[in-house]
């Protein structure tokens, strides 16, 4: 608020010094905001992996193709991490085990690059028994009907499954 008492060169200061004090709240309530988002999106229907930017070191085999343990050479590597929800088809019980660890439906874990490759698959692989198990289509034994509605006069005629709009239909 402008002072009466005040020169314009001090007005002028006071609502300078207003603007710098709401733009910096302006940041901070926008970090808050993206905070809020990225929180929320491990909540969203659409699953997918979001990168946390830390690394984990994995010891691993170099030559995985050797049989003698001898000759296996190991060396320890930085393997990005991810957050990622475990979502399973009803199919896949409530958990799924991975190195004798369990991973809650539901529930969002960190995981790296190598385990979230593996609990993709496994969900994967759930989806697609669920599918073989259920179908696709949750409508299979409803019939196919499309329906041609004329607003002019009022009827309704049945059209086949295959009729698209603006070709004639052949009787």
């Amino acid at each position: 608020m402008a002072d009466a008492n005040l020169s314009k060169e001090e007005q002028i200061a006071a609502l300078r010094a207003e603007i710098d004090r709401l733009n910096g709240a302006l940041v901070i309530e926008q970090q808050k905001n993206e905070d809020a988002q990225r929180r929320a999106a491990f909540f969203s229907t659409t699953v997918e992996e979001i990168p946390t930017g830390r690394f984990v070191t994995r010891k691993m085999a170099l030559r995985p193709w050797e049989k003698d343990e001898d000759d296996q050479q190991w060396g320890e590597y930085k393997v990005p991490t991810f957050m990622y929800k475990i979502d399973m088809p009803a199919v896949g019980g409530v958990d799924l085990k991975l190195n004798g660890e369990p991973y809650q439906h539901g529930q969002v874990y960190e995981l790296d690059l190598y385990q979230l490759r593996a609990v993709k698959e496994i969900i994967f692989r759930l989806q697609a028994h669920e599918a073989s198990i259920h179908g696709n289509d949750d409508d299979v034994y409803r019939p196919r009907v499309s329906k041609e509605i004329n607003l002019r006069t009022g009827t309704i005629r049945n059209l086949p499954v295959n009729w698209v709009p603006g070709i004639p239909v052949r009787q």
